[in-house]
């Protein structure tokens, strides 16, 4: 069986098998989740943790995925408005996007996908869109083209959308399938509840979209997962010191889970990187300088990483 708590637990085996008596914790991703479950059953033997994009116990990311997705958009068209630059190359950034989703919604179109010399083929409708454009986002680095992006596709060009088409759950060679659908199963599909997520597809419309055809859910109605542990979902308190880092663009795990995180850790230090999506430390030097600095001495001087709050800067057509 796999489960949060079970990996958290061989982590530490692991860590003795070395003979650390004590440990520092570095996490990226669903890792926090594992960290975090660490320090709570473990943390009398962690000194310091650094976690890279937060993705805490008591939240559920299939019930708040249309949140996620409408808080990321949401976020891009309030720089945008707010960057000369962008304001005026895109007027009506929001407008074109909804438009998109809606024409897709109506008359989905076919792309290709995937590597030129094995040509695959997609089914571009709204759904996939947004969701093209939100692993565009997590990257961080694409954020400035994602104007330019959005337009090019109003404008009836998918050739560049479409190679940020997400890849297949099912299939993929780089996944462990079984672990994964074990976890996402017990932990966030199986638990989610469909009126809260119906609810919330309805609230940020047309942002649900993102959520219409979940393969995971069809796995998970036939995946021999179990129940989850109550307890499991109760926030992670500990006096660990903990650094928090985190991209205000991250459509997967964004600083208000880190901020949520926060609230039961009393020596956390929470960092938000205005420009980055997910996996900070992949994307920017200071992220990484920072990491490395808390695990020496515990904590960061108040100026640390200060062009951290630079939103980010937009590509013209």
């Amino acid at each position: 069986m796999f489960t949060t708590p079970i990996a958290a637990d061989d982590a530490m085996d692991v860590a003795a098998a070395l003979g650390a008596q004590r440990v520092n914790l570095f996490a990226v991703s669903y890792g926090t989740r594992v960290a975090l479950e660490i320090l709570r059953r473990h943390g009398g033997r962690v000194r310091t943790a650094v976690l890279d994009s937060i993705y805490p116990p008591d939240v559920n990311a299939t019930e708040e995925a249309p949140w996620l997705a409408h808080r990321a958009f949401k976020r891009l068209f309030d720089d945008c408005a707010a960057n000369r630059v962008c304001r005026a190359a895109y007027p009506d950034l929001e407008r074109h996007l909804l438009e998109l989703v809606e024409r897709l919604g109506k008359a989905p179109v076919d792309v290709p996908v995937g590597d030129p010399e094995i040509p695959r083929w997609a089914r571009l409708d709204s759904g996939a869109a947004l969701s093209a454009l939100l692993e565009a986002m997590a990257e961080g680095e694409s954020v400035p083209r994602l104007p330019a992006l959005i337009e090019r596709a109003w404008r009836g060009r998918y050739d560049r959308l479409s190679d940020w088409v997400p890849a297949p759950w099912l299939g993929d060679p780089d996944s462990a399938e079984g672990m994964a659908f074990s976890i996402e199963c017990r932990e966030t599909v199986n638990p989610a509840d469909p009126l809260r997520l119906a609810d919330a597809a309805r609230r940020f419309a047309p942002y649900g979209a993102v959520t219409a055809d979940d393969p995971g859910r069809r796995v998970c109605a036939q995946w021999p997962a179990a129940a989850q542990e109550a307890s499991e979902r109760l926030p992670v308190a500990s006096p660990v010191p903990v650094l928090l880092l985190s991209g205000a663009y991250d459509p997967l795990t964004p600083p208000e889970w880190a901020e949520r995180a926060a609230a039961t850790l009393p020596k956390s230090r929470h960092l938000v990187f205005r420009s980055a999506g997910h996996l900070v430390t992949a994307s920017d030097d200071c992220a990484v300088a920072a990491a490395h600095q808390f695990v020496d001495s515990e904590s960061l001087p108040a100026n640390a990483c200060p062009a951290a709050a630079k939103p980010p800067g937009f590509q013209p057509p």
